[in-house]
């Protein structure tokens, strides 16, 4: 089987060859209608047919394409009509001799280097018969003629066999060059997006692989011009100066984080182009925040049980002494001010509790969950909650549409964590006319992985990018009497669960909170 470039070898060849034939139909045409003299009828019938017959026989090629033995037996053909050819037209034979050269070139590029050396021995023997049947010059000049053509065409003949097969290796290894270039283009990770330089305040892509694609989502059956339709693109041509920069980009319900870097070549004058590398850093950022998270949940946990213990003995004695103390009060204050002194320790046994929970060593849970009915015990909890809905001007709204999901979990810690969410999200809609909660359950495929996904939607005040890195932080809390362990104790009780969790928060827009857990099965 010929690999790519013998294929476009052997086709130029063949046009090559149909080529000389058109000539032999041209030149003989134009002899005969300008030098009536040179060349007689009897002559130039012959000529004209084999001209056509030699044609017709190359095109049959073009149209049906033989096995390489055959195309052999075909130049030697060629050799035979070309001879017959000069045989005809012995006024002109010296020119007419070259064909023979070009026939033997052609055989060399379209079939190699013994090919090429048969058809010029093949050659020489019928154009050395075609001498002898001449009969036109002494046998000393028959046999210098014929030792000077067999020496021209087993020369022509084995030099361009030499010259084909090095020019067939290095096309070849050109070829396997290209297609390792291309493989590794097309299967890059990294974006690779190829731009014209229209001039300097515009750009014209003209190329892509797969990999940017995958980044923004793109569409595939759509025209270029809409595949290229977002905001990052338009804004690459004032970025172009820049050959490393990072850019966060918003593509569909995602924010990605990306890595750009650039640089420019130019083919001439007027072929600039730029080159862009893309590399999606969004899983990497998270990765980074889920450590430097894990570290600083570590260190607090680790603090937290060694003063937890040291804390809650003295607390014990302050609080049975405070008791006693209060039974012998005879004052009214002195009772209001040992009430107090009772609620605040209490305070703080209920925080030092939280800080033993939170240190404690979260297992991962194996137990089949259906998240759906978690959910529907959450908002049923909340429904039920008159204090809680009491902080809201108006009644609360809730929209839901949810599928069943199984998971891996531990329903009682899933019904901690999602009950957390929603109190928070009711919380943040005190002061919105128009309190809304919209929590949705789909399936989500990442990378050929099935997630669960859990989004949950108010139409609250909503967080700076600053307070949503803190959110999940021990002791960052935003709430006059929260003791900041609500939201952390949460975030351990998702990364059990093996769970990822994306926050995304407008100031006055509300807040969304999508939760991802690898799915099991959905029912």
């Amino acid at each position: 089987m010929m690999d790519s470039s013998e294929s476009n070898f052997s086709t130029i060849a063949q046009y090559a060859r149909s080529g000389i034939y058109a000539l032999f139909l041209f030149v003989t045409l134009l002899i005969q209608q300008f030098s009536n003299n040179l060349i007689s009828l009897e002559l130039a019938v012959p000529m004209l047919g084999i001209s056509f017959v030699g044609f017709l026989f190359q095109l049959t090629h073009l149209v049906w394409p033989v096995s390489r033995e055959l195309k052999l037996v075909s130049f030697l053909i060629d050799a035979i009509l070309i001879q017959i050819f000069i045989f005809y037209s012995f006024q002109l034979s010296s020119l007419m001799i070259l064909f023979h050269l070009i026939n033997i070139f052609l055989a060399a590029v379209s079939l190699g280097s013994m090919s090429s050396l048969v058809v010029a021995l093949f050659s020489a023997i019928i154009f050395g018969a075609s001498l002898l049947l001449s009969q036109n010059a002494s046998s000393s000049q028959l046999l210098m003629s014929y030792s000077l053509n067999l020496f021209t065409f087993v020369m022509v003949g084995g030099i361009a066999g030499y010259l084909s097969e090095l020019l067939k290796q290095t096309q070849g290894a050109l070829f396997d060059l290209k297609e390792i270039q291309r493989r590794v283009y097309e299967v890059s990770p990294v974006g690779i997006l190829i731009s014209k330089i229209i001039d300097q305040d515009q750009i014209e892509v003209v190329n892509h692989n797969q990999a940017v694609s995958k980044i923004f989502a793109f569409d595939e059956s759509k025209s270029d011009q809409q595949l290229f339709s977002h905001s990052f693109f338009s804004d690459l041509s004032l970025n172009r100066k820049q050959s490393f920069f990072s850019k966060e980009v918003q593509v569909a319900e995602e924010k990605k984080s990306l890595l750009i870097q650039q640089t420019q070549f130019s083919l001439s004058d007027q072929l600039r182009f730029l080159v862009t590398a893309i590399s999606d850093q969004t899983d990497l950022k998270k990765l980074e925040w889920d450590l430097k998270q894990k570290e600083k949940l570590a260190a607090i946990g680790g603090l937290a049980a060694g003063i937890a213990h040291e804390i809650r003995n003295p607390l014990a004695s302050i609080s049975g002494s405070v008791e006693l103390l209060s039974q012998n009060a005879q004052s009214a204050d002195d009772q209001k001010l040992m009430k107090i002194i009772l609620k605040e320790i209490s305070r703080l046994n209920m925080l030092i509790t939280e800080f033993l929970d939170y240190a404690k060593p979260e297992p991962q849970p194996s137990a089949l969950v259906d998240i759906r009915n978690v959910i529907t015990e959450c908002l049923s909890s909340l429904r039920m909650s008159k204090d809680l809905l009491s902080i809201l001007k108006t009644d609360l709204k809730i929209e839901e549409n949810l599928p069943s999901f199984f998971i891996h979990g531990d329903q009682q810690k899933l019904r901690q964590a999602l009950l957390n969410f929603l109190i928070n999200a009711v919380q943040a809609m005190k002061d919105s006319p128009q309190p809304l909660l919209q929590v949705s359950l789909k399936e989500s495929v990442v990378n050929e992985t099935s997630w669960v996904q859990l989004e949950i939607q108010d139409s609250g005040q909503g967080m700076s990018e600053e307070i949503i890195k803190k959110i999940f932080e021990p002791f960052f809390t935003t709430k006059p009497k929260g003791t900041g362990l609500g939201l952390a104790m949460t975030h351990k009780i998702l990364v059990s669960h093996q769970a990822k969790i994306e926050v995304e928060s407008k100031l006055g827009q509300g807040s969304i909170f999508r939760l991802k857990f690898p799915l099991v099965y959905q029912q």
